[in-house]
Order: structure tokens, then C-alpha cells, then sequence
């Protein structure tokens, strides 16, 4: 019983640290798409297109950690605690 419950807190660490890296990656990734859009803005005159495409990475990608974290969440879950 302990190993189980040894096993699931360090998998939710793990998941906590993969949570926190994707965090940062993302925040990255906005801030370089959003600036990718602007340029195609000024350069092109195309804002709307590009800010549509932009929303449409920032749903996917997002969409996306958020399935992966729920996989990994419901996997590594201790049945009898408290949780979804």
C-alpha cells in the first residue's frame, strides 16, 4: 500500500514539473505566434486572417495540454481519494 501511494505522489510531482514545462512553453508560444500575427499585420494587411489563425493554434495547442494533463491525471489516479 505504500508503494502505491510512494508511486502516485512522485507521478503527480512528475506531472506537476511536465505541467509547469508545457506552462512555460506555451507562454513562449503565444508570445511568438502573437508576434507572428502582428508582423503578417503590418506587412501584409491581412489582420484578420492572421489573427484567426493565431486564435486557432492557441485553441488547439491548448485544447491539447489539456487532454494530455487529463490522461495522465485519470492514469495515475488513487481510487478512494478525494478527486473528479
Amino acid at each position: 500500500m505504500a508503494a502505491r501511494t510512494i508511486r502516485a505522489s512522485l507521478s503527480r510531482t512528475s506531472i506537476a514539473v511536465v505541467a509547469l514545462a508545457v506552462a512555460l512553453a506555451m507562454t513562449i508560444g503565444v508570445a511568438e505566434t502573437t508576434f507572428m500575427s502582428y508582423k503578417i499585420d503590418s506587412d501584409t494587411f491581412h489582420g484578420l486572417e492572421a489573427t484567426t489563425g493565431a486564435m486557432f493554434v492557441y485553441l488547439v495547442l491548448g485544447m491539447a495540454v489539456v487532454k494530455t494533463m487529463s490522461y495522465f491525471e485519470n492514469k495515475f489516479r488513487i481510487h478512494g481519494l478525494v478527486g473528479r
